[in-house]
């Protein structure tokens, strides 16, 4: 985040110099208790909870499930986040309180930027997000969250999102405000498919006879079979026929602008290549790639860089824009209430369902690092 961590890194502060420890707070309460204020508007703690456990929920979904593979933590919540000295949980707040206030700021802004009132297609995409939730996550979201079954719940998750997508819609009018100007030579992209023959791993006479072009008695591996997979392709093969006649190995096609940096092994040998050539790198403790370039001038590359270099023009105005407003902003307080919410490990995949692979869906303005922000429930 960019301006989020300006503002997260006061509210860090108010969350770790509250008082108390644990959660005295009734859950039939949370709809009478302040957990912040923004001048004079307030936002209580069941709100602050819903946005609080919908985040916990897409970060232990990905970040805690990949903690319990690799490490065997399953509750990442006390252990470092990797944010200065912060521990998950405290990151976890400091996140959530720094949406609401970004939201406060940009709600300010409605009158001026764009409509606070939402459109159809809004409403429906919001509905939509809604469902999404309802079928992909565990009743103990729910329990946490404080929504309730049916149709009142599905309500008052529509009250948060909305003020949300709102937001979002100052933010988007601000960032389409933006002057954008892209050069064609900074979108030229160039694009590579790649198979890899690993160090260690060997190839069976039987695959290799079998394959066309490739038979050989001396069952070729490493470096070897790369020079004869890349032979297939010197001697007119196609890339798809070659990737399909070696498909036991990994494969793949990458594509680059030729002004960004980069250090792989794809963008530094294949930023010279024309279409149609082929080469065979190395790289030690992976093994030899076969390089084929697919296409040194590639159009929907190039589309890909100029969105994203638009993209970055239109945020670099809205962070201009928003640090005025920011500058300007109400105080914002913190409740101790809200900080003494406990966070535990509380992730369980639906038993109809896999579990989410990816973050829950985020509704943060557009410095956000959450995984889905509401440009895909707003239209601009």
């Amino acid at each position: 985040m960019k301006h989020v961590s300006r503002i997260a890194a006061l509210i860090l502060a108010v969350l770790v110099f509250c008082t108390g420890c644990g959660s005295s707070v009734a859950p039939d309460k949370y709809k009478t208790t302040v957990a912040a204020t923004y001048g004079d508007q307030t936002t209580y703690l069941d709100e602050a909870n819903f946005w609080m456990r919908l985040n916990q929920w897409g970060t232990e979904s990905y970040t805690g499930v990949m903690y319990r593979y690799y490490y065997g933590i399953t509750d990442i919540w006390p252990i470092a986040s990797g944010v200065r000295t912060q521990t998950f949980e405290q990151t976890l707040k400091e996140n959530t309180m720094a949406e609401i206030l970004q939201t406060y700021i940009l709600l300010e802004h409605a009158g001026d930027y764009a409509s606070s009132a939402l459109t159809d297609s809004d409403n429906e995409k919001i509905a939509a997000l809604i469902a999404d939730i309802r079928d992909g996550y565990a009743d103990e979201f729910f329990t946490l969250a404080g929504v309730a079954d049916g149709e009142a719940g599905d309500a008052q998750m529509k009250a948060y999102f909305e003020k949300r997508v709102q937001a979002y819609k100052v933010a988007r009018a601000v960032m389409d405000q933006a002057q954008v100007s892209v050069k064609d030579e900074d979108c030229k992209s160039f694009r590579i498919a790649y198979i890899l023959v690993p160090e260690e791993k060997e190839t069976t006479t039987e695959s290799t006879a079998s394959t066309e072009g490739s038979a050989s008695s001396s069952n070729p591996v490493g470096e070897a079979l790369a020079n004869v997979i890349r032979s297939n392709l010197v001697a007119g093969k196609t890339w798809d026929e070659t990737k399909e006649a070696w498909k036991d190995l990994t494969s793949n096609e990458v594509t680059y602008a030729y002004t960004e940096e980069s250090t792989s092994i794809f963008f530094t040998e294949g930023k010279d290549m024309k279409t149609g050539d082929s080469k065979v790198s190395y790289k030690e403790g992976t093994g030899w790639y076969v390089l084929y370039c697919v296409s040194d001038d590639d159009a929907e590359g190039a589309k890909t860089r100029r969105a994203t270099l638009e993209s970055e023009q239109q945020t670099e105005h809205f962070n201009g824009v928003y640090k005025t407003w920011q500058d300007a902003a109400k105080a914002f307080k913190v409740a101790k209430e809200f900080k003494n919410l406990t966070v535990e490990s509380a992730y369980v995949a639906k038993t109809t369902t896999a579990a989410p692979t990816t973050a829950a869906p985020s509704t943060a303005a557009p410095e956000s690092t959450e995984a889905t922000t509401t440009a895909a429930v707003v239209d601009k």
